[in-house]
């Protein structure tokens, strides 16, 4: 879509809730407009008879950093947690999870309707990064192992800081 005319300065929210902005170095004409690709933006001005088409390759609109907090020990629900994960990093995404309360028992969950093992190797494989409330394995009289490392909660904050969102299953 376009905007036939446009101040000076043009706000693009867009991108997960991440505020860009664009600032063209001269005054935009009335033939300035803007037009939104999902992949991409394209910023179109005119001054005078010059076109000057800028692409802003650097904002990549598709990349988000997720934060995935697992706390059911429902052995369809921390499947459903994983493929969504692994869904999400083959869709270029950035994703950690953090397994807290009753989540950090997923990995006895396993069985052969649902896969999590599976969907485990494949997260870690594809770069996902796993954590797991120390506390709550402590209380389980549980050490943590490779696929469920002890984590604190300041590794749970640190994930929600940096997160784009955030969801729990």
């Amino acid at each position: 879509r376009s905007v036939p005319r446009c101040a000076l300065l043009l706000s693009v929210v867009g991108a997960y809730n991440k505020g860009y902005t664009v600032q063209p170095s001269a005054r935009a004409s009335p033939k300035f407009f803007f037009r939104y690709a999902p992949e991409k933006l394209r910023i179109s001005l005119t001054f005078g008879a010059i076109p000057a088409v800028l692409k802003c390759n650097q904002i990549n609109l598709k990349n988000m950093k997720l934060g995935i907090v697992i706390y059911s020990n429902d052995v369809e629900t921390v499947w459903n947690a994983f493929r969504f994960a692994n869904f999400s990093l083959k869709e270029g995404d950035t994703v950690k999870i953090f397994l807290l309360a009753k989540g950090v028992e997923y990995e006895k969950l396993d069985s052969e309707k649902f896969n999590i093992k599976e969907q485990t190797k494949t997260f870690l494989g594809n770069n996902g990064k796993i954590f797991a409330c120390g506390t709550c394995l402590k209380s389980r009289e549980s050490e943590g192992s490779e696929t469920c490392p002890m984590s604190t909660m300041n590794d749970l904050y640190e994930l929600v800081k940096e997160s784009d969102k955030v969801l729990s299953f």
